[in-house]
């Protein structure tokens, strides 16, 4: 009996070490992550100032619809919105023509690409664009206008 007794003596202190040893690693690994995350929310702003912290995010840039196909002198809209991975910024979009200058029947509102009576020249591919961390993120729609074989009303 005395036996049993000297080895849970002489184990319980290396297994109160190794528990102690597990809980520092344990707490200094949880302040490095409080740290990263609290340098992460510093040093970005509400929307979109760039940082070293920012580097750490990524972006989605979501588009719908991603293909519209319209009769000529008809409107089509697309919708585009950026958010980085963080869940709360949300990157400001703009939209761009890919190859060729945007039509006159264009125009941009609030992540809106808006066309108003279109005509088939301004068939083709439109980019929405977000800047975020110094990075360029890029989603791209497809409209196609078909021209009238009779009067389209």
């Amino acid at each position: 009996m005395r036996e049993l007794c000297r080895l849970r003596i002489l184990i319980s202190p290396l297994v109160l070490a190794q528990l102690l040893l597990l809980l520092f690693n344990s707490i200094a690994t949880i302040k490095a992550w409080d740290q990263w995350s609290y340098n992460q929310y510093q040093n970005v702003d509400d929307y979109h100032s760039p940082s070293v912290a920012a580097s750490f995010l990524a972006v989605q840039i979501s588009i719908y619809p991603t293909e519209e196909n319209i009769y000529e002198g008809r409107d089509a809209t697309f919708n585009c919105r950026a958010r980085a991975s963080d869940g709360i910024t949300y990157p400001e979009v703009r939209w761009t023509r890919y190859d060729a200058p945007m039509p006159t029947s264009a125009y941009e509102i609030d992540g809106r690409l808006k066309f108003s009576s279109a005509r088939s020249s301004d068939s083709g591919r439109y980019v929405c664009s977000a800047t975020f961390g110094g990075r360029n993120y890029d989603a791209y729609a497809q409209l196609n206008v078909q021209p009238c074989k009779f009067q389209c009303e």
